[in-house]
């Protein structure tokens, strides 16, 4: 069978092949915006995750200063603000 030939009749699945490809990238990237979303609508609804997940993934002999509510300032060897409710 000639070269052109072939060509011509393997175009079709060729372009069929790239065209689920493309939609299988797409469909992964469209789950990886999900999951940030939520993973940052969590974050926002509950920020002391976010610290904790600092804490976890922090390598050992980290220093960190984590701050609890209205803490002072970040600079301040921390300095944490604890309100009386009564």
């Amino acid at each position: 069978m000639p070269n052109a030939i072939r060509s011509a009749a393997t175009q079709p699945a060729s372009a069929k092949a790239r065209a689920v490809a493309t939609l299988e990238t797409a469909r992964a990237a469209r789950a990886a915006m999900c999951t940030l979303a939520n993973a940052g609508r969590v974050l926002h609804a509950h920020p002391a995750l976010a610290q904790l997940r600092l804490v976890q993934a922090a390598p050992y002999g980290t220093r960190l200063v984590l701050s609890v509510g209205d803490a002072a300032h970040v600079g301040d060897s921390a300095a944490v603000q604890v309100a009386d409710d009564d």
